[in-house]
């Protein structure tokens, strides 16, 4: 294969991707079944100890 060829082959697979992307956001856009609003869950908050953390850093050393 030669640096044509191979560019030629890249250039197709980007822009077959670019047009991909590009029908992607145009479906989005002009479908009318999609909701007005998503359901958005909210993540409950975590408490990390220090202690547990420099345990586990020690572990790893």
């Amino acid at each position: 294969m030669n640096r044509k060829e191979l560019f030629l082959i890249s250039l197709t697979i980007f822009l077959t991707i670019f047009a991909w992307v590009l029908f992607d956001i145009y479906r989005i856009k002009t479908d009318k079944n999609l909701p007005d609003q998503y359901n958005i869950t909210t993540i409950k908050n975590v408490k990390l100890e220090i202690e547990v953390l420099k345990k586990l850093k020690t572990k790893n050393q």
